[in-house]
C-alpha cells in the first residue's frame, strides 16, 4: 500500500512519498529529528503524530522512520541559542529548551519557565513572536525594581539574566 507523508516542518506545500515497511518506513528527501507529520493512506485515513527519523549518509543517502508517535501529548523541541528580535540579538549561554507544537493550523512555542507562549501560522512566525515576547519581558523586567515585581516575576528576571550572555542592539 502506498501512503503519502506531509511533513509540515519541511514545507507545507510539499508531499513526500512514503512506503510502509512493517512499522517503519523510508522517506525521501531526508529530513532531521522529530517532525510533525500527517500520514495519508489511500483509504483517506489521516493519522497525525510525530516521527523520529534516522539518517544514514554514504554512497546512498537514506532516511528511515524509526518511531511514529500517535500520542497527542508528544511535543517537538524549539531550543535556540540565539534569539533575534526586531530590535536586539540575544546570545545565550546555552540553548533555551521550549516546546513546539501544532494545533489546528497554528504553530505554538511555549517556555513554561519564562511564561512565554508564542503563536504563528508558520514555525517562522511563531519564532518571531517568541523573539518579540522574549525581548519585551527581558527589557520590561530589567526596568522594574524588585519591590514592583511579584516573586514569580523576580524568578523569571533572575533566570533571564542568568541565561543571556550578551545583548546586541540592531
Amino acid at each position: 500500500m502506498k501512503e503519502h507523508i506531509h511533513d509540515t516542518s519541511i514545507d507545507l506545500e510539499k508531499e513526500i512519498m512514503f512506503s510502509t515497511e512493517g512499522e517503519a518506513g523510508s522517506i525521501n528527501p531526508p529530513g532531521n529529528g522529530l517532525k510533525l507529520t500527517e500520514l495519508h493512506c489511500t483509504e483517506d485515513i489521516v493519522q497525525t503524530g510525530i516521527a523520529r527519523i534516522e539518517r544514514k549518509r554514504g554512497k546512498k543517502e537514506t532516511t528511515k522512520i524509526v518511531e511514529f508517535y500517535m500520542n497527542k501529548s508528544a511535543m517537538l523541541s524549539y531550543s535556540p541559542d540565539t534569539i533575534v528580535s526586531s530590535q536586539r540579538i540575544y546570545s545565550l549561554y546555552s540553548v533555551l529548551p521550549s516546546k513546539l507544537s501544532q494545533e489546528d493550523k497554528y504553530v505554538m512555542i511555549e517556555n513554561d519557565m519564562l511564561g512565554i507562549v508564542a503563536t504563528g501560522k508558520t514555525e517562522e512566525e511563531a519564532e518571531q513572536d517568541f523573539a518579540h515576547e522574549f525581548d519585551f519581558i527581558y527589557q520590561r523586567y530589567n526596568q522594574l525594581a524588585d519591590d514592583q515585581m511579584t516573586e514569580r516575576i523576580k524568578r523569571i528576571k533572575t533566570l533571564m539574566n542568568a541565561i543571556v550572555k550578551e545583548v546586541t542592539e540592531i
